[in-house]
């Protein structure tokens, strides 16, 4: 069992860089979608 002292001092969560790799892994895929767009024009099957 932890003492009230040990919860008090213990921290987690996620780190600045997961948050980085996180933003930039979603601009770099939101960046590929957008030039995809662009370049292969779809048009939509009705």
């Amino acid at each position: 069992m932890l003492t009230n002292e040990e919860l008090l001092n213990t921290t987690g969560g996620i780190t600045k860089w997961g948050i980085i790799g996180i933003a930039t892994a979603g601009l770099v895929a939101f960046a590929i979608g957008f030039v995809d767009g662009f370049t292969r024009k779809l048009k939509c099957n009705k």
